[in-house]
């Protein structure tokens, strides 16, 4: 019985290990294909990929395999569907606990151009591609209480490495696909890939290296594997040899009398070839315990190695496209902050134009009033009459005081927008040596253009109302002038350029409290100093006098009543 069991546990370990390369190098090939498929759409650009390439065929080829890979349907005697059909049946079922996932099940199932289960698989892999929803498939797939139903426990689905593989999907979402699902084209499609195109060289020592020692443990192990082969092949003959003897022996033993030593001495020799074939078998099987450990622990190095490399270059791929966005972003803030510099002095040159001709209007109206205010002193001095027409024209003179007032008001808020120009300015010379900082650009930007626009604004204002003063400064000026026309000679007037405070109250005088002549003496007061007015013979209407001259014209009515 010893042989027969030797002979069963053989093809077990070997059927076992069997199923491990095949799944490890599944998840191999899927992640060469999926890195190529990637690499190919970030490195040239295309987001939208319209119709099937062969990196996208081959890429849903072998997710195709991770869905057959350990799937139990087909194997019953009695099943009477196809292994497509169990399959197709299985992954709604699985799919069953997800909304979105049923949607996209039913209405794949919905085709009544798909006749074949296959091309339903199919269809439904590409329109979870197109709807960038296939590693939430797959997610759904391997974490469904259903799984351990429909697939053994060494398939893919059902491993470890699912968990990785449904990882490595996510990158599939960066890309738009346009891909068929006409069933002639489904029906049609391969089974097998050709990994030529996906095999690189590698020039680093280190791979070279790891490569070399890759050889080395396989040529070690493939010795180790010949020597137990043929040592077992020696045993297997041996065995045979002495069973063929003991068989002679007792035929001759039936034959003849045989004698009790020559039984007893080959009970021994079959004893002790028994022990030695149980510890021979004892030894190879440790050899070869150790041997497969060995193969496990490489093939997990191996694993984890190219976990590591499609981790890594899934991180540069991320950071180049992160560079590049980064590049475009501070390019547009560029172009920007250029737009934003030629503006500022275009306006800079617009608000220095017009100060200077707000300043040579201001100069140009200064000394015609002061031309004005000669005339009009000369003019009033000749003659009594004309105290009505100064006192229209000390109204129009404060009305110009306020003009002034408004316009050195005006004047202060272009400066102050100049001011503000020049600390746009100042920001900007910062700002270009901050373009590496994304964050803080937008908002200095943002800050900026709403800076930018208020001082539009203000500008405009600002435009409106020195036009608005050209105006009223225009109509002063003719105002002015019609006055100068209809002065008369009049008594002697009082200078005011001399006089700061009134002669009565003696409070200083400002432009709110501003100079008043007396009609009747022609000293200065103050408003409230001069609060009187009486009616002359010489002038339609009543005229302003100071209260002593009040008082003294009251004394001499009440005397002469």
């Amino acid at each position: 019985m010893l042989p027969a069991v030797g002979g069963w546990m053989q093809p077990a370990r070997g059927i076992r290990m069997h199923r491990e390369n095949e799944k490890s190098n599944l998840v191999v090939v899927c992640r060469l294909v999926l890195r190529a498929f990637i690499e190919d759409a970030m490195g040239s650009g295309r987001r939208m990929i319209e119709g099937e390439t062969q990196l996208i065929a081959d890429l849903l080829v072998v997710l195709e395999k991770v869905l057959c890979h350990g799937f139990k349907g087909g194997k019953s005697i009695l099943s009477m569907r196809s292994t497509d059909e169990e399959l197709w049946r299985a992954l709604k079922r699985m799919t069953s606990d997800r909304k979105d996932m049923t949607e996209t099940v039913t209405c794949v199932d919905q085709q009544e151009q798909l006749v074949t289960p296959i091309s339903r698989i199919r269809c439904l892999l590409r329109l979870v591609m197109m709807q960038k929803k296939i590693m939430d498939l797959f997610h759904t797939l391997v974490n469904s209480p259903y799984t351990k139903d429909a697939y053994e426990s060494w398939s893919l689905l059902r491993s470890e490495e699912a968990d990785q593989l449904v990882g490595s999907l996510l990158g599939l979402s960066v890309v738009d696909c346009s891909l068929i699902i006409e069933f002639d084209h489904l029906q049609e499609q391969p089974s097998s890939v050709d990994l030529a195109v996906y095999i690189k060289s590698r020039d680093d020592g280190e791979t070279k290296e790891d490569e070399g020692e890759e050889k080395r443990q396989r040529r070690l192990l493939m010795e180790q594997n010949g020597y137990l082969e043929e040592r077992n092949r020696q045993l297997q003959s041996n065995l045979e040899n002495m069973k063929a003897k003991i068989l002679e022996k007792e035929r001759k033993l039936d034959i003849g009398n045989g004698n009790g030593v020559s039984m007893r001495s080959l009970e021994r020799s079959l004893e002790v070839a028994v022990v030695d074939k149980e510890a021979m078998e004892d030894r190879e099987r440790e050899a070869k315990d150790r041997d497969l450990k060995k193969e496990e622990d490489w093939n997990k190095e191996r694993n984890l190695l190219h976990t590591k490399i499609a981790q890594k270059e899934d991180e540069i791929t991320y950071h180049k496209q992160k560079v590049e966005d980064i590049k475009i972003l501070n390019k547009d803030l560029y172009d920007n902050l250029r737009s934003t510099e030629e503006a500022a002095k275009r306006r800079e040159r617009e608000l220095v134009a017009t100060n200077q001709h707000i300043a040579e209007e201001r100069d140009d109206l200064l000394d015609r009033l002061e031309i004005a205010e000669l005339q009009l002193r000369d003019k009033i001095n000749k003659g009594e009459e004309a105290n009505i027409l100064n006192e229209q024209f000390e109204d129009k003179c404060e009305q110009y005081t306020k003009t002034i007032g408004m316009l050195e008001k005006k004047q202060k808020e272009l400066k102050e927008a100049r001011d503000s120009i020049e600390e746009l300015k100042r920001w900007k010379e910062s700002a270009r040596d901050e373009l590496d900082t994304l964050r803080p650009i937008k908002e200095e930007n943002v800050r900026i253009r709403g800076e930018l626009e208020e001082t539009n604004g203000r500008m405009e204002e600002l435009e409106k109302t020195l036009e608005e003063m050209g105006g009223k400064l225009s109509e002063s000026q003719l105002q002015v002038l019609d006055l100068k026309e209809e002065l008369i000679p009049s008594a002697p007037w009082e200078d005011d350029g001399g006089v700061h405070s009134c002669r009565v109250c003696r409070g200083g005088f400002t432009l709110t409290n501003r100079k008043h002549h007396c009609r009747r003496c022609g000293f200065i007061f103050c408003k409230s100093c001069s609060s009187g007015r009486v009616r002359m013979a010489s002038l339609p209407n009543p005229v302003r006098v100071c209260d002593g001259c009040m008082d003294h014209l009251k004394a001499n009515l009440n005397k002469n009543l």
